[in-house]
């Protein structure tokens, strides 16, 4: 079967987090990649560009910053990647769906067949962002009401533009019905995505770059969530106390979440290969 003409809007450049939220899209443009297809990936620019997977076209999209952080940049990012797509692009895929349509215009949903991937209710994420922090007076609240009703706009504008939306969680796929009557036939359950991990440096080099000598024992614990509570490394905290006296000089390695400064404990907020 002859390949397929790909172009995929990816949030980010390549990662070296394997649970960066770019991560999952340059891991489904690999694949793609290595079944035969012709694959580009359009993302914002980033300083991660020299892994960027073999087989696979990286195009940077410069967007202007006019405010940001706000609702309207994924939108931008969205146009503007929409107006540098192939047109003989066979299939547009969205990870993660996002803000805003891409701007296609297309006959009849002919080609390309757009696919979004949901990774969660945008407008969900926004509310759970600002509900810690209330608004301090009229203004900031009528901002809070825009921002509001700018996602809420933006995201029906993507989900409505794409032909099917993947899903990996039974209740996203409920909350996305709820809230923008999404129709069950646009809808695709799929497994959790698994990322494409980089090319693991040596043992030895590993320990030199930690300051671990060779004949100590090391333990590590990858961090699946920024805050450590969530990714309970207070029960690995604990047993890691318990052992030590019975392995000297061992070494506990917390990658991805803040650790504390504990005798033994080496804390690598950022995750790294």
């Amino acid at each position: 079967m002859p390949g397929r003409t790909v172009d995929l809007v990816a949030v980010g450049p390549p990662p070296h987090d394997p649970y960066d939220p770019a991560a999952s899209a340059w891991a489904l443009a690999a694949a793609l990649s290595a079944r035969g297809d012709d694959v580009r990936v359009l993302h914002l620019p980033g300083s991660e560009s020299n892994r960027v997977p073999p087989g696979v076209s990286a195009v940077p999209v410069e967007i202007p910053l006019r405010r940001p952080g706000g609702p309207h940049e994924p939108a931008e990012f969205a146009s503007a990647a929409g107006r540098q797509l192939r047109r003989n692009a066979d299939l547009v895929i969205r990870d993660p769906v996002g803000l805003g349509s891409l701007g296609l215009s297309r006959t009849r949903r002919g080609p390309p067949v757009v696919v979004a991937i949901a990774r969660a209710v945008e407008l969900h994420e926004f509310e759970g962002e600002h509900t810690p922090r209330p608004a301090a007076g009229f203004v900031d609240r009528l901002d809070l009401w825009f921002d509001r009703r700018t996602v809420r706009r933006l995201e029906r504008a993507a989900l409505q533009e794409a032909d099917r939306i993947f899903y990996d969680a039974a209740d996203l796929a409920q909350a996305l019905g709820k809230e923008y009557a999404v129709p069950e036939r646009k809808l695709v359950a799929v497994p959790p995505a698994v990322g494409a991990l980089p090319s693991l440096p040596a043992r030895d080099a590993s320990r030199a770059d930690l300051r671990i000598p060779p004949d100590v024992p090391v333990v590590i614990a990858p961090a699946a969530f920024e805050a450590p509570e969530p990714s309970g490394l207070d029960r690995v905290l604990e047993a890691f106390r318990r052992v030590r006296p019975f392995f000297p000089g061992v070494r506990l390695v917390v990658a991805g979440a803040p650790a504390p400064s504990d005798p033994g404990v080496i804390a690598l907020p950022d995750r790294r290969a």
